[in-house]
């Protein structure tokens, strides 16, 4: 509950146009696919739900992640950058910017407990090039990988169960 508390609050100081939650995006190019928690609409401004220092975002569309651990790395990062290039090679819109809501943060000021990372469109393009680095190592470590394979009965039933 607490953390759904830091959610409403930056919703309501930040006042998003949600697009699309929970939305599959995929890229045909690059054959990725994922699941974005949410696209949302920001009008520009500053807004104090980071910290000390007011948050400044520009007017536009972004990738929102929500994060619950104690600590967001770069694969968070490379991860919605891809999902903005799914989305905007699925002609859905541009994406100018990402932001990871990490709930499991300890920031003390702004919204306690809630850090909103940020990346512009130049540190979104990084980004994306970092995670076709790491998916292209990736492939080739994997290249030979194959799914488990798993025949479900037609039929379940319970001990002592007639059929």
């Amino acid at each position: 509950m607490y953390d759904l508390w830091k959610l409403k609050k930056w919703v309501d100081i930040v006042k998003p146009k949600m697009l699309a939650s929970e939305l599959i995006v995929y890229s045909l190019t690059n054959k990725d696919a994922g699941t974005a928690d949410n696209v949302m609409f920001i009008e520009e401004g500053k807004y104090e739900v980071n910290g000390k220092k007011p948050l400044e975002l520009p007017s536009g569309n972004y990738i929102v992640d929500l994060k619950t651990g104690n600590q967001v790395d770069d694969n968070a990062f490379m991860q919605t950058a891809d999902y903005a290039k799914c989305y905007e090679e699925m002609g859905l819109g541009e994406i100018i910017g990402t932001l990871i809501l990490h709930t499991g943060s300890k920031v003390r000021t702004g919204i306690e407990g809630l850090a909103t990372l940020y990346r512009n469109k130049e540190q979104m393009e990084q980004d994306f090039q970092d995670f076709r680095l790491a998916s292209a190592l990736w492939e080739r470590k994997n290249a030979d990988a194959k799914p488990d394979v798993f025949e479900f009965p037609a039929l379940l039933t319970l001990k002592g169960e007639s059929k």
